[in-house]
């Protein structure tokens, strides 16, 4: 196997103690058999090329440990691949890993993935008016939900997890 782990050092979990959380999600997957070569993003938008340039060298799993801003990316990079992605909880809020059943752990989410089936599935693509698109796994938020998300305070986030989420609501 040819396994990458691309994850966020900004992201929510992992910004607070960075080698500490490497650690475990490396000890965690080293205990089901997986030795990933590790990606960190740089900026923006990184997982996206670190995705596709993972699959252009090989890579037959990609996991992604962050938010679900950095899965989405991740994600886009491996369409329309058939590598298989599996996600870690490594964000704030960690929507994704928790609608999987996959909670906020790693440990247990690296457990639960072990256990999973690999299966295709279907992605929605939003395009915009300037002619770009996007594909999502999940969701796509748009009016007071994308409204709400790009209020959102970097800086409280950080503090605050996900009650910058609610006061940038109100």
């Amino acid at each position: 196997r040819q396994p990458v782990l691309i994850y966020n050092p900004a992201a929510g979990k992992i910004r607070r103690a960075p080698e500490r959380i490497l650690q475990r999600t490396t000890e965690a997957l080293k205990s089901v058999g997986i030795v990933p070569e590790r990606l960190p993003t740089q900026a923006a938008g990184h997982a996206t090329e670190l995705a596709r340039d993972a699959v252009a060298g090989g890579a037959d799993l990609v996991l992604v440990l962050g938010g679900d801003g950095t899965i989405n990316e991740a994600a886009n990079g491996l369409i329309p691949s058939r590598v298989p992605l599996g996600v870690l909880p490594g964000g704030t809020a960690n929507v994704m890993c928790n609608e999987l059943g996959l909670g906020n752990r790693i440990e247990r989410a690296v457990e639960r993935l072990r256990r999973c089936a690999e299966r295709r599935i279907a992605v929605g693509r939003v395009r915009s008016n300037t002619g770009g698109s996007r594909h999502f796994l999940m969701m796509a938020g748009v009016g007071l939900d994308a409204s709400i998300v790009v209020k959102v305070n970097p800086r409280w986030k950080a503090k605050t997890g996900k009650l910058a989420y609610w006061a940038a609501g109100f």
